[in-house]
């Protein structure tokens, strides 16, 4: 049972971090290619890498191929990142973070497809509660134009960032698994992928690496440090999700974490927006609050569905 709060501690890590990345993108890249901040992102890939293998040591894998895997998978994760990013920048965190319910739909089919995980009936029917939840946040009435709008870049930018979580996820549980690997060694080695994936940004995205050695130049030691804090967070959170992966079903954990980080969110953005308006700002006027409570209750209320 204990293991069913790794999940929920993961989405508390990244609403926090959904608010951290906004305030980042407002702050420091506002009107900059937001793949400057992937590659700060990504390079914490190197010092975690660096802790696991001082605190826990790194046995080798059967074979270089495995590790190539691992890596890829390592690359891959951080990639999917960018189109998050250029959705965040387009809307607000309570209304992007939500639309992350997608991953466990694509974990679903996955570990369907891939694992031979099945789901109850009520499960199943949890997961439609809080698929259905998250997608009424896509659609906003436009009071000026007194028409709906459905916000299809914002949606179309986290199914591809949602697909590849979940992928990542799999392929995480699936060469643990077939190769009998310790937890941190995979880890090691998919912190490996972070950081070069950082080199291939940085390498071959020209604007990229022209606006990561500007935000560099002008905000280095505060980009830094804050950059540090909100990754060290990510860190701690995907490890947690992913160790708790091992033992529960792949779509379970992905449900519980997404479905819970939503209310999550809101809440933080209602308390820094009236108590810290210069860190975050978000719309909670009060149908557009209503809207989104409406969505979240959903959504929550399916995700504790789930795990009674």
């Amino acid at each position: 049972m204990i293991l069913y709060f790794f999940p929920l501690i993961t989405a508390f890590l990244w609403a926090a971090i959904n608010h951290f990345d906004k305030y980042l993108l407002e702050k420091y890249l506002k009107g900059a290619d937001v793949g400057s901040l992937v590659i700060f992102s990504s390079l914490i890939g190197l010092p975690s890498a660096i802790l696991v293998f001082l605190f826990k040591g790194v046995a080798l894998v059967p074979n270089w191929m495995t590790a190539v895997y691992l890596i890829v998978n390592g690359i891959f994760f951080v990639f999917s990142i960018i189109p998050y990013f250029y959705a965040l920048s387009k809307d607000e965190a309570s209304i992007v973070a939500p639309l992350s319910q997608f991953a466990p739909m694509f974990s679903f089919i996955m570990g369907y497809l891939f694992l031979d995980e099945l789901l109850t009936v009520k499960q199943l029917l949890s997961f439609l509660i809080i698929i259905f939840g998250s997608v009424l946040l896509v659609f906003e009435r436009d009071v000026k134009n007194k028409k709906i709008k459905f916000k299809f870049n914002v949606l179309i930018l986290m199914l591809i960032y949602t697909f590849f979580q979940a992928l990542n996820g799999l392929v995480f549980k699936v060469l643990l698994k077939a190769n009998d690997l310790d937890f941190w060694t995979v880890s090691f080695w998919q912190f490996i992928g972070f950081f070069l994936a950082s080199i291939l940004l940085f390498t071959f995205i020209k604007n990229y690496r022209k606006e990561f050695l500007k935000v560099l130049k002008v905000n280095k030691g505060s980009i830094l440090f804050l950059n540090f804090i909100n990754e060290a967070m990510a860190t701690v959170a995907g490890l947690l999700l992913q160790y708790a992966s091992i033992y529960l079903p792949l779509a379970v954990v992905s449900v519980i974490a997404d479905g819970t980080q939503p209310f999550f969110v809101l809440v933080i953005g209602i308390i820094l927006t009236v108590f810290f308006p210069k860190i975050s700002k978000e719309d909670i006027s009060f149908k557009k609050l209503a809207h989104k409570i409406v969505s979240i209750s959903l959504i929550v209320g399916g995700t504790f569905l789930l795990i009674r």
